[in-house]
């Protein structure tokens, strides 16, 4: 008779992968949706690390819900710290703001970041914005634009 597989359950101490990962992907999540910063995430995911290689060295209770929570907040820091990396000037964030209007005509400065591509019935540009102007305001940009 031929031997079946064993699957492992999904239990924590059976994967402690999943419990981690899950917990980095919250802290991302939780992240997108609050209004802490970067140094609030940092700072309490260095806390935590601190806490749960104490813990680990010692091998004291709660050691495992501060990995996960440290794992948790590293999430949130890298979620907080790639959003404060974009600039107010880059389009697609004053697109998002709603101070540029989809619907608006723009005049757009910038430098040709690619050779033309050929298409048929269009030409497709690649422009390294510099400049933007809407409704007679000029305001810097940023970003790279694909014109058709």
């Amino acid at each position: 008779m031929p031997r079946r597989f064993a699957f492992a359950r999904m239990t924590a101490t059976e994967q402690p992968l999943l419990l981690l990962g899950s917990a980095f992907i919250g802290g991302m999540l939780c992240a997108s949706f609050s209004r802490a910063g970067g140094a609030f995430f940092l700072c309490s995911a260095a806390c935590l690390w601190i806490a749960a290689g104490v813990g680990l060295a010692t091998l004291r209770k709660g050691t495992v819900t501060a990995l996960v929570a440290a794992f948790f907040t590293v999430g949130g820091a890298i979620w907080s710290l790639k959003e404060e990396s974009i600039g107010q000037d880059r389009i697609r964030k004053q697109i998002e703001g709603a101070i540029l209007l989809p619907d608006e005509p723009v005049y757009m400065q910038g430098v040709l970041a690619t050779a033309p591509e050929l298409a048929p019935d269009r030409i497709y540009l690649e422009v390294d914005a510099e400049s933007i102007s809407d409704r007679e305001v000029e305001r810097p940009a940023s970003g790279r634009v694909q014109l058709d």
